[in-house]
């Protein structure tokens, strides 16, 4: 048998004990039942925390009475229909149904629906008794004011098609009215506000009594997505002196504001809210929301800075405080670090001259951009130590060479297994210096990613 057959996706489950710890069945065991969580994306509400228990071959569980009437409140002489369909059996016992209209213990109608004219002015409880024919029961009460109509609950604030931004104060304003009563008093209002995402719920506000409350400071979207399904719910419950409930609701929007984001190159990812998504991207945030977005680095491109923004600020997770209406592209700027070492606007050059050592192998040796720079400057005209990647393969030994020229990078004479060609990296900001004949000291490079590494490749 399927248990879970509609259930969408099972997100957790676990035997736990069932009613109390202290209740044992007939075999001497506690009661256990298994409780699973669920998301569920259709009509039928499977969303939840629910329980599968074992209950026996014999075990008659009782049923569930339900009422329905087409009102509840109306004048002497209406007449109300009754329907008792919904109430259910969960062992598919067929049902007998005893309705009581006038509350005196006499049984009034048997008939699963039927209707009833109450004569007079009063407050009535219809309740039905619904029996599965083996002993077990279950009753439904359903209160009825004839002549006496509920107060009238009015949301004065927020009005009608209010929105908020992220950190506003919004006041809750109501007043009600009854027939009976008139206006009624302010501890006769009580106040509700639910943040909805997509089919549930979060209590933001729960049981305040009173009049022109303030709702602290409107709350963040609750996550990347709910951004474009989230609202607040105002409800507004009014009680009359007789015990007679009315409520009201109204929803009020977040003010969304579209975002803009890339990356330089494009076609990178950023993560918001810890999801990764691919640029270029829009997205959708709520004005004054903080969206904080992570430029982390990826493949050969490391974070370089932010432009769109001018604080000044280039750290690669930044938090982004969203303005009122869109503004310009904010984009990552990754320095790709594949790309050769590029000479300063004014380098001094070094005399071209056949290499002072031939290439020696060493094993994992990476030379790092302070040893780099020491060895260099401590060495003549053209000894300067590099190491350079084969592009394919990044954790193989390492070759040590002295190039020529530090304008005209040696080609190394060994050959990838790949048949790719070798790259050359480096550090950003390593500056290798050496020395002219004249003992002058030149700043060669802006280096890339990485301390230069050739691969040896056997």
């Amino acid at each position: 048998q399927t248990l879970l057959g509609k259930v969408d996706k099972v997100v957790g489950m676990r035997f736990g004990p069932h009613n109390s710890n202290t209740n044992v069945n007939n075999n001497g065991y506690k009661n256990q039942a298994l409780y699973y969580m669920s998301r569920g994306y259709d009509d039928e509400n499977t969303d939840g925390i629910r329980l599968i228990r074992y209950i026996g071959e014999n075990n008659n569980r009782s049923p569930t009475a339900d009422i329905d009437c087409d009102k509840s409140f109306g004048k002497s002489g209406d007449e109300f229909f009754f329907d008792g369909s919904g109430s259910t059996d969960p062992d598919g016992d067929a049902l007998t149904y005893q309705w009581d209209f006038d509350n005196d213990g006499v049984v009034d109608s048997t008939v699963m629906q039927t209707s009833v004219v109450f004569p007079a002015k009063g407050i009535y409880y219809a309740k039905l008794t619904v029996s599965d024919g083996k002993g077990k029961i279950s009753t439904d009460t359903l209160r009825i004011d004839i002549e006496n109509a509920p107060p009238v609950p009015i949301i004065v604030s927020p009005k009608e098609g209010t929105t908020f931004a992220v950190g506003d104060i919004i006041t809750l304003t109501g007043l009600a009215s009854d027939e009976e009563e008139g206006f009624l008093a302010d501890d006769q209002l009580s106040w509700e506000v639910r943040q909805h995402h997509n089919v549930h719920y979060h209590p933001f506000l729960s049981g305040v009594t009173g009049n022109n409350i303030e709702l602290q400071r409107a709350p963040e979207p609750e996550d990347f997505d709910a951004a474009t399904t989230s609202y607040l719910e105002i409800i507004l419950t009014v009680t009359s002196l007789d015990g007679r409930s009315a409520s009201v609701s109204r929803n009020v929007m977040p003010r969304p504001v579209t975002l803009h984001f890339d990356t330089n190159p494009s076609g990178l990812s950023l993560l918001f809210y810890g999801v990764e998504t691919r640029t270029p991207v829009t997205i959708v945030s709520w004005e004054n929301s903080k969206l904080t977005v992570k430029a982390r680095n990826q493949y050969y491109y490391h974070f370089e800075s932010w432009s769109g923004v001018d604080d000044g600020e280039s750290t690669s997770t930044r938090e982004f405080v969203t303005p009122e209406s869109t503004p310009d592209t904010y984009v990552a700027t990754f320095l790709d670090t594949r790309i050769s070492a590029i000479p300063s606007s004014n380098p001094t050059r070094v005399p071209t001259a056949a290499p002072t050592a031939a290439p020696t192998a060493s094993t994992n040796t990476q030379v790092s951009p302070n040893d780099a720079q020491n060895d260099a400057s401590s060495q003549t005209n053209d000894d300067v130590t590099y190491v350079a990647y084969d592009g394919a393969n990044e954790d193989k030994d390492a070759l040590q060479l002295t190039p020529v020229d530090l304008g005209d990078m040696p080609t190394p004479d060994i050959a990838p297994s790949d048949g790719a060609e070798p790259e050359i990296r480096a550090d950003p900001g390593m500056s290798i210096q050496t020395k002219s004949s004249e003992s002058s000291t030149a700043s060669v490079f802006g280096l890339l990613v990485g301390s230069l590494v050739m691969i040896a490749v056997s």
